[in-house]
């Protein structure tokens, strides 16, 4: 027994060595061990634990160290020299090179390894909604929050799995507090109850440098916004409105996506609405609605800007004109940065906007698309136009370039642009983009088929044939036979079109729309539809319904107040 174990002994000794003196003949047997042959995946290191074979700059060793399985760090193959987990694990010989390696040459010079940078970082987010609390977290681009219900919090997350070291930070704005503080990496942006009316996100560190941060906000009764980049607020102030729903997206500064984001959402274009009751608006970027919608507000007037040194735009500006109902005249010509129209705040004087011209000039216009739409009051928003030229408009009849409507008196409430390369398609809708108003609009066949609608019943709130209330009757006759959109409710009908003189019925026309009050009011409380010849016919009470009146007779029993035309 003691000659067999000084045997063994004796064995080991010369094997051990054997090794230190020869340890790269035996690194080249420790790589054909059982185990090492391959790198262990992620996923095999969440099953098992791993053997990790690393060769020390003292000589060769073999240790085992167990792993936890996370996934966080991987192990070398010894074989082929591909890595797995951790990025940079390599296995060196004792003179600091490679070893073990395809990629190793003959003589012994070091094979360099490329880091892996292919992956990009991404964003996840998600919104707090008013009462509804909480949405899932949503991918990069997609959609976070819903449309009609108002965010009071947000939270992105960045995955960053590039060398680059940086974060993400994000703030909003918010109901009775204004601009919080800035938060990151997936921490609450709000308090919860207060709505959110603007949002500025932007990226920090090495991350900045190499990367943008783009996002866009989905405001209440003006949609989606244009996209922003890096700590621009990407909702609307003034007015205040709330801010729905956001998208978020990573991009590199050198992508395709970028460049068409910065060179077309940025603020190379940029214009701003003066409107009624608010004034000068805050400036928008392409794509952005200035001025107001579904808020019965007139467009004074408003600037456009292009910078043109930042973009390296060609020669030439952009130039622009209105249209004033009061006046029934077009403003003279202006260019880029000047204000079209007449401010009442500094004038006194009350002139509505009905339609707005635009034109490119110089290289401009032979490199470059100006696209605009419009929404008016009756129509709401009409087709999108192209922008005329100087040229054209040597035609005195020349409609290029307009949007907006023409003697209905309807006041224009606001408009968007985007500028584009000529080579680029424009997919929307170009077919009608300004109204004229017809010559006798309302004619004996409307007049006989709206006389049909006598019997029908008195329902409030509606309007339909089925059952509707007076603004509800007039909304569905305008909509039904001109295509002019009505607000249901009398008091707001009475500032569409123009004044007619009320104690004149001889210069009343048939679709003209009369309002009233009751005796001892001024508040109007019902409207009606003159047909002609002293005739009227409205939706009078759930007991009468539909009826035709004669409108000195009803006077009788209720004050006129105002007499407008719509057509």
């Amino acid at each position: 027994m003691q000659h067999r174990t000084r045997r063994i002994l004796a064995a080991l000794l010369v094997m051990v060595l054997t090794f230190s003196a020869a340890p790269a003949a035996y690194a080249e047997e420790i790589t054909d061990l059982p185990g090492t042959e391959g790198a262990t995946t992620t996923e095999e290191q969440e099953d098992k634990e791993t053997t990790t074979v690393t060769v020390s700059q003292e000589g060769t060793t073999l240790s085992e160290d167990s792993q936890s399985g996370d996934g966080n760090e991987g192990t070398t193959n010894s074989t082929d020299g591909s890595e797995s987990g951790t990025p940079d694990q390599t296995t060196t010989d004792g003179e600091g090179s490679t070893s073990g390696t395809d990629a190793d040459d003959a003589d012994g010079t070091d094979g360099e390894q490329e880091e892996d940078t292919c992956t990009p970082p991404t964003v996840s987010y998600r919104a707090r909604l008013y009462i509804k609390g909480w949405k899932s977290y949503v991918k990069q681009n997609g959609q976070a929050g819903t449309k009609g219900v108002r965010m009071t919090g947000l939270r992105i997350n960045l995955n960053n799995p590039t060398k680059y070291s940086g974060s993400i930070k994000y703030r909003v704005r918010q109901q009775n507090y204004g601009w919080r503080s800035w938060v990151s990496n997936n921490k609450t942006a709000g308090v919860s109850g207060k709505y959110i009316y603007g949002l500025e996100i932007k990226l920090t560190g090495e991350l900045a440098e190499h990367y943008r941060v783009m996002y866009r906000a989905y405001v209440r009764g003006y949609g989606w916004q244009s996209w922003v980049y890096d700590g621009v607020n990407a909702g609307i102030t003034k007015p205040i409105k709330q801010i729905e729903a956001f998208q978020v997206k990573l991009v590199e500064k050198t992508s395709q996506a970028w460049n068409y984001s910065a060179v077309h959402t940025s603020a190379d274009l940029t214009y701003a609405a003066c409107v009624g009751t608010y004034g000068q608006l805050d400036t928008v970027k392409s794509g952005a609605i200035a001025g107001t919608v579904g808020e019965n507000k007139r467009m004074e007037g408003f600037t456009i800007y292009l910078n043109q040194a930042k973009a390296g735009l060609p020669e030439g500006t952009i130039q622009y004109r209105a249209f004033l109902n009061e006046t029934q005249t077009w403003t003279d010509w202006v260019s880029a940065g000047k204000f079209c129209g007449v401010m009442y705040s500094a004038t006194g004087t009350v002139r509505r906007v009905g339609a707005i011209q635009v034109r490119l000039t110089g290289e401009l216009a032979e490199c470059y698309n100006l696209y605009i739409q419009a929404y008016t009051q009756g129509f709401g928003w009409l087709d999108w136009t192209k922008a005329t030229t100087v040229s054209a408009c040597e035609d005195p009849d020349n409609m290029e370039g307009v949007v907006g409507t023409f003697d209905y008196g309807y006041r224009l409430e606001a408009f968007r642009l985007q500028l584009l390369p000529s080579d680029e398609a424009f997919s929307e809708s170009t077919n009608t983009p300004y109204k004229i108003k017809p010559e006798q609009p309302f004619t004996d066949e409307i007049i006989a088929a709206v006389k049909k609608y006598v019997g029908k019943k008195y329902v409030s709130g509606g309007e339909t044939p089925s059952g509707w209330d007076c603004s509800g009757f007039t909304r569905y006759v305008y909509k039904t036979y001109f295509g002019i959109t009505l607000y249901h409710q009398s008091s707001v009908q009475a500032t569409y079109g123009v004044a007619v003189n009320k104690s004149k019925m001889a210069d009343w026309m048939p679709g003209d729309l009369i309002f009233w009050s009751s005796k001892y009011s001024t508040s109007i409380s019902h409207v009606s539809l003159y047909l002609g010849d002293g005739i009227m016919i409205h939706a009078a009470n759930s007991k009468s319904g539909t009826i035709l009146s004669d409108v000195t007779t009803y006077a009788k029993y209720m004050k006129l107040v105002s007499v407008r035309r719509i057509l």
